[in-house]
């Protein structure tokens, strides 16, 4: 399951993003535009989100798909902690 998330360090730039803008409702094309991935990858990054329960889908707005990151995942937390607390140790904050 490791190996799924942190498939590239474009995914982990994303999750990393997830993590901190976790009340955050956005679209695909917003997220492609903000972490500059390609909207092809994107794609396949959100697929595997959703198949882990990280994030949902909120509603639909003409076209596009509006996501959330689910905050009552399981995992949530320990993602959570796991990005503060490298952002704390490299001094990002």
């Amino acid at each position: 399951m490791l190996e799924e998330l942190f498939i590239d360090s474009k995914m982990a730039k994303l999750i990393e993003w997830l993590m901190i803008n976790d009340q955050v409702e956005w679209t695909q094309s917003e997220l492609c535009r903000e972490l500059d991935i390609y909207a092809k990858k994107m794609r396949k990054f959100i697929k595997v989100l959703l198949k882990h329960d990280l994030i949902h889908e909120t509603r639909r707005i003409a076209n596009s798909r509006m996501y959330r990151v689910n905050t009552k995942s399981e995992m949530f937390p320990f993602l959570k902690n796991f990005v503060l607390e490298i952002r704390l140790h490299v001094g990002e904050w």
